[in-house]
């Protein structure tokens, strides 16, 4: 999620009192992790190469690392759950918030636009 589109949903979210318990705040789609780093690079105009690389190697160098006792920005578990499906419907956002989330790359190119970077 766009995070100006989190900051609108919330501003909606706590002047209503009508909500139910639980709603998403999500983008209009999901974005895996390299669309999310290349499309920040384009709207900087760079260009990144990003490797995928197999989770369970991941995971054991994050385990190794752990036991050798050097700190990583992440560890297995942080791995595991960045692979599980977070896929939600931006409907309820828009129909019970009014916010229409907008694509990552829209927002990012916005932020630079306005002297971000």
């Amino acid at each position: 999620v766009y995070f100006g589109d989190l900051v609108e949903a919330m501003i909606a979210a706590v002047r209503r009192r009508d909500l139910p318990p639980d709603v998403e705040i999500v983008g209009p789609e999901p974005i895996p992790y390299y669309r999310l780093v290349q499309a920040t690079a384009a709207a900087v105009g760079r260009r990144v190469l990003v490797l995928p690389v197999p989770l369970g190697i991941l995971a054991a160098i994050a385990r190794a690392a752990n036991l050798l006792g050097v700190r990583l920005p992440f560890n297995a578990a942080e791995l595991r759950r960045g692979t599980e499906d977070k896929r939600f419907s931006p409907e309820p956002m828009r129909t019970l918030l009014g916010v229409s989330p907008r694509p990552f790359e829209t927002g990012v190119r916005e932020k630079v636009a306005q002297g971000w970077y």
